[in-house]
């Protein structure tokens, strides 16, 4: 075998390494399951026996799952919950969850929040805003 022959089968070969190498590499990369917790905070609306009911359930939901939960409860008025919102970030948060306590004055609020992170509504719905989903409370 001449030189030049065997130089060009020894490039080949480590072609045929390093390209395994890479596929390798990538595949496993793109099988990695996130293995963090997600962050969700949940504003409720006020310190009522009603949403303590909600935030035991909650935190009962958030174990059970594996999810960070951060719950957020403002005195039952309006403005309270607007001071806790303009405190959560929603970079460092997975979602919000909220029963908005005056939706008409948070829709402009609500709608930046869900542009960055999926925002849920509960018991009361913000249907002006930019929210991906109301879940309606029911008592029975």
């Amino acid at each position: 075998m001449s030189r030049n022959r065997l130089l060009g089968w020894l490039l080949v070969l480590i072609g045929a390494v390093v390209g395994a190498i890479v596929c390798r590499t990538l595949i496993s990369t793109a099988l990695q399951v996130k293995t963090e917790k997600p962050n969700i905070a949940m504003v409720v609306g006020g310190e009522d026996s009603f949403w303590k009911i909600v935030i035991a359930g909650a935190r009962e939901a958030a174990a059970q799952y594996g999810v960070n939960l951060d719950v957020r409860i403002p005195d039952e008025k309006a403005g309270a919950q607007m001071a806790v919102l303009t405190q959560i970030d929603p970079a460092k948060i997975d979602g919000l969850a909220i029963s908005p306590m005056s939706p008409s004055t948070q829709t402009k609020i609500l709608s930046r929040i869900a542009a960055q992170t999926n925002l849920v509504t509960f018991d009361n719905d913000a249907p002006q805003s930019l929210r991906h989903c109301y879940i309606l409370s029911v008592w029975v």
